[in-house]
């Protein structure tokens, strides 16, 4: 069909008013079906929405309880208890308070230093015996004292744990003991997993730091000689404790029984760098070295010579005296810390990298698979334990 363009113009110039008139009725019908598909998908939307309320109400109206008001109070009132509950757990699992200047080297440095010295002071006022097969007795942290550096990256997990012994050992000689045998802790940094066959006597070689999404738990042991009584004493303390602290395990043995464990014939070997002047300025002096069992076994020689003086000076009667029998105790505890929101949000950002030996779902050693990570499993010598092993193997 052919069209006359040049008729259809004239048409339009002399039908112009016509024209426009169909113009804007062809654009008001278009607006005209827009709006009406509109209106059917939004009224279709609304009919999904009152079909939805109609079934929410519905299930309202049949639930058990009925949400009217008394019991929209009753769920106000156990909201409440609820929040009670949560400020209770948290008082339960406070973290045991840390000075900021901890976090760093010198602050950390100085700290252990001021909980060595305070410990010390306080077991001699006590008359406590502190280890005598130890040079320069450091409470589970020989290495760090004699470390020039500081692993900056776990400065964190360390000052934590720096806390925790010293909350434990001061509880601990707080409680009437008579010797304090050794405390020993998780590896917690990278340098602290390489020296665990070097200080065996501060680590505990088959334990170590455990995380999860909510939460880090930090084991510790502890082994000092008492009574029962004041043994009960500390256990109740410790069960009072506001830190988060459980008591896993409590081993008693008699006080003069033989040690069985791995540490039994444990004698640290001196370091030159922790004493002023080192061995050379000894000999300077005209010192020499003493053996410390030969020095234990002299002091408990001369300590059965004046008991025996002592019975012997006793009156003789009747009476018979019950004294309170002497126990060595291995104890196991553990300090939980819930984590704070920023660190459950960064642990859930961050990456994992790394190779779980011992399928824990914890990271043992970095990619390069050598390269010990904290919080790993290790043996007495320091080697990450693969899964199956034997962790007290040497």
């Amino acid at each position: 069909m052919n069209f006359d363009i040049k008729k259809i113009q004239e048409w339009v110039k002399n039908n112009m008013v016509l024209t426009i008139s169909a113009v804007v009725s062809l654009i008001l019908i278009i607006a005209a079906v827009i709006y009406l598909l509109q209106g059917i998908n939004a009224s279709a939307a609304a009919k999904e929405e009152l079909a939805s309320a109609k079934s929410q109400l519905n299930s309202m109206q049949t639930a058990e309880p009925y949400p009217n008001k008394a019991n929209i109070e009753i769920l106000k009132e156990q909201n409440e208890e609820l929040k009670k509950l949560q400020d209770e757990f948290g008082k339960k699992f406070a973290p045991v308070p840390i000075p900021p200047e901890t976090y760093t080297a010198s602050g950390f440095k100085y700290k252990l230093e001021e909980m060595v010295s305070s410990l010390t002071k306080k077991a001699k006022e006590y008359s406590i015996q502190l280890p005598t097969n130890r040079v320069n007795f450091s409470f589970g942290f020989t290495a760090q004292r004699s470390n020039l550096r500081m692993d900056t990256n776990s400065l964190k997990i360390q000052a934590e744990q720096l806390a925790h012994v010293d909350y434990l050992c001061t509880t601990l000689l707080d409680s009437g003991i008579s010797e304090f045998i050794r405390v020993r802790r998780a590896a917690g940094a990278t340098n602290d997993l390489l020296q665990v066959a070097n200080y065996i006597a501060d680590y505990l070689p088959a334990r170590k730091i455990i995380t999860n999404q909510y939460s880090f738990v930090y084991p510790y042991e502890i082994v000092f000689k008492t009574s029962p009584g004041d043994l009960a004493k500390y256990i109740n303390t410790l069960e009072q404790s506001p830190y988060g602290l459980t008591i896993k395990c409590v081993k008693v043995e008699r006080a003069e029984s033989m040690m069985t464990d791995e540490l039994a014939d444990y004698q640290e070997t001196v370091n030159p760098m922790m004493m002023r002047g080192g061995m050379r300025g000894m000999r300077g002096a005209g010192m020499r070295m003493i053996d410390p069992r030969l020095l234990q076994q002299q002091q408990q020689e001369a300590k059965n010579a004046e008991q025996e003086e002592a019975e012997k000076a006793l009156p003789k009667v009747t009476t018979t005296v019950l004294k309170p029998t002497a126990i060595r105790v291995t104890m196991y505890v553990d300090f939980m810390r819930m984590k704070t929101e920023e660190e459950m949000t960064s642990a859930a950002a961050a990456p994992q990298s790394g190779i779980d030996l011992d399928g824990d779902g914890t990271l043992d050693v970095a990619d390069d698979g050598v390269t010990p990570l904290p919080g790993a499993s290790c043996d007495p010598n320091g080697v990450p334990i693969e899964k199956g092993a034997d962790a007290s193997a040497n």
